[in-house]
């Protein structure tokens, strides 16, 4: 399978993207453990975002949607390509190599005291993952007027069925 970050440039290739760059960052912030409000703020952000790509990537590619509604929200899902692309970037900045654990004890303790310096970056990944939510929140959108109009065309070609109780069928048979 191709890499994730180097297939962006198609739809599917932006939510891909979207997806992995979402895991990373969560992975990332994960490993700070409970150091405070702002990071499980931050979290949330990431899984919701992480949560709609993937609702997006299912239907893009289900053969069950209409190519029309699909190749609409392929041009909206392009988008994204420049909010995901500057995630990419932040999380290629703050990734680094595996620590042994001592490392991992002394990095810790590192984050902790440099956390004031590293706000901004925590709130630019706030700030991108919020628009990136705004946007996807769109397709979403989209998405539900489609099945709105699927189900109401669906229940208006369904023809009446008529339901017998028992009392209806009682009186039915008292007739006789």
């Amino acid at each position: 399978m191709a890499d994730p970050f180097s297939v962006a440039g198609s739809a599917v290739g932006v939510i891909s993207l979207g997806i992995s760059v979402c895991q990373g960052l969560l992975q990332y912030y994960a490993s700070w453990g409970d150091d405070g409000d702002d990071i499980a703020a931050t979290m949330r952000l990431l899984e919701g975002l992480m949560t709609s790509f993937q609702s997006l990537k299912l239907v893009v590619e289900s053969p069950d949607f209409k190519p029309e509604l699909v190749g609409q929200l392929k041009e909206k899902i392009m988008n994204c390509e420049d909010g995901v692309e500057r995630l990419r970037k932040k999380l290629e900045k703050i990734k680094k190599e595996d620590p042994t654990s001592l490392q991992k004890k002394a990095l810790s303790q590192l984050r902790r005291m440099s956390y004031p310096f590293m706000r901004s970056t925590l709130v630019k990944v706030q700030e991108i993952v919020s628009d990136l939510r705004d946007n996807v929140g769109f397709e979403m959108n989209i998405l539900q007027l489609y099945v709105e109009d699927l189900t109401s065309n669906l229940s208006s070609a369904v023809p009446p069925v008529r339901v017998m109780t028992i009392e209806n069928r009682f009186e039915y048979l008292i007739d006789i």
